[in-house]
């Protein structure tokens, strides 16, 4: 949906299917952290740049907890 263009849409079966069911298998885990950045991907499409900021945030935290600071040297 997202490469379509239907960011919208994208947004809404990622956090409302995809994220609830991600936290709750897998938690804290890298591919949590790319389906957060896809999220605000899909915001910063939208124009909607706070929620875009919100998601890549949660994403970066969360990698930077599971890789530590050495990716961001």
């Amino acid at each position: 949906m997202f490469s379509s263009g239907k960011y919208k849409a994208a947004v809404n079966i990622w956090t409302n299917l995809c994220l609830v069911r991600y936290r709750e298998l897998l938690g804290t885990h890298p591919f949590t952290a790319s389906l957060l950045h896809y999220i605000g991907d899909a915001y910063q499409k939208l124009g909607k740049p706070r929620c875009a900021v919100d998601f890549k945030k949660e994403s970066l935290d969360m990698r930077k907890s599971l890789l530590g600071n050495l990716f961001c040297t």
